[in-house]
């Protein structure tokens, strides 16, 4: 039940702030603040990502329980640039037997995250690759 209401909250967020007209007050509040265009993009996509990060109240995340398999996922994400990323196990079992892992987060709250299922039925190898696709790493 909670994966759909996370499912339906990831897709309504971005309809809500494109049909309301929310997307143009922000833009529009953001350029009277600053008229040059980066300044605009960033804080524009600061605010958006601050609606995103609603994402823990809807899972249940914690640290990753293999020591070793994190410190490898950390070494891939140093790899692809991603620095000062957490890596976060999300007990999903209790919703569904789907796996899924995601790299998500701006600035000081990058976050890797693996949902338990898909470290039940992947083993090692398959997890890294799959994360280090996540990351946009090329193998």
């Amino acid at each position: 039940m909670l994966w759909f209401v996370n499912l339906s909250w990831s897709l309504l967020l971005p309809a809500l702030f494109l049909f309301t007209g929310f997307s143009a007050k922000i833009r529009t509040w953001v350029q009277r603040l600053g008229k040059k265009w980066f300044f605009v993009i960033a804080i524009y996509f600061a605010i958006l990502a601050v609606t995103n990060w609603i994402d823990p109240l809807f899972n249940d995340f914690g640290p990753m329980k293999d020591q070793a398999l994190e410190a490898k996922i950390l070494t891939l994400a140093e790899k692809a640039g991603i620095i000062g990323s957490r890596v976060y196990e999300v007990n999903k079992s209790v919703d569904t037997e789907t796996v899924n892992a995601y790299v998500t987060g701006f600035l000081g709250t990058k976050r890797i995250v693996l949902w338990d299922t898909i470290l039940a039925k992947l083993d090692e190898n398959e997890l890294l690759f799959v994360i280090g696709h996540e990351m946009g790493i090329m193998f």
